[in-house]
């Protein structure tokens, strides 16, 4: 898989994500069939090996085209993509069961 591209699509909607594509891949390798992995494959080489370096503003704008496209698949593969890359940002926690990312929501973490 296009670990750079799913990488960018994380930082792009949630900054500061280090560690997220990895469980995102983590997940679908464990959640996921055959086929549904093959097209996430399919899904991130979309975004092609340029979309990793493209400053930030403009990987955003473009995630944004996919969000605002006529295409029902385009528009689902971003909704898809966003959701995975946000749920993960303030699903994961540093190994003392706290994330800057609940703090800054005001979230004191599990009771």
């Amino acid at each position: 898989m296009n670990r750079r591209a799913l990488e960018a699509i994380c930082q792009t909607f949630a900054p500061g994500s280090e560690g997220v594509a990895e469980a995102v891949l983590g997940a679908s390798r464990r959640h996921l069939g055959p086929a549904e992995q093959r097209q996430l494959s399919l899904l991130l080489a979309t975004f092609g090996r340029g979309f990793a370096i493209l400053p930030p503003d403009r990987r955003a704008a473009a995630l944004r085209a996919w969000g605002d496209s006529r295409i029902p698949q385009r528009r689902a593969a971003f909704v898809a993509l966003k959701q995975a890359a946000l749920s993960f940002a303030y699903m994961l926690r540093d190994s003392s069961w706290t994330s800057e990312r609940w703090k800054a929501i005001g979230y004191a973490g599990p009771a």
